[in-house]
């Protein structure tokens, strides 16, 4: 992906670009498990474009990492948010 902000601090993407990113996966018959990105200065909880993000595909593992913990959300349809418990 690109990153549409051009900065080094600060990673930004289009849901567009996303959604295009996991159709071409899903058009090699594969199939994205997981999206992996860090927030190196703040807490591994979603913001609210991540939030977005993960509606887009609700089958993926989102994992965050932070300076010191590393944790992974999946969104389900009917309950929304749920963080998943024992990422190492």
């Amino acid at each position: 992906l690109i990153n549409q902000r051009r900065s080094s601090g600060e990673f930004y993407t289009t849901k567009q670009l996303v959604a295009e990113a996991l159709d071409m996966v899903e058009a090699q018959g594969l199939l994205a498990i997981a999206l992996y990105h860090s927030h190196p200065s703040r807490t591994p909880d979603p913001s609210p474009t991540d939030l977005e993000m993960m509606q887009l595909s609700p089958n993926t593992i989102f994992v965050i990492d932070s300076l010191d913990e590393i944790t992974a959300y999946r969104w389900l349809a009917d309950t929304g948010l749920h963080r998943i418990v024992g990422v190492v």
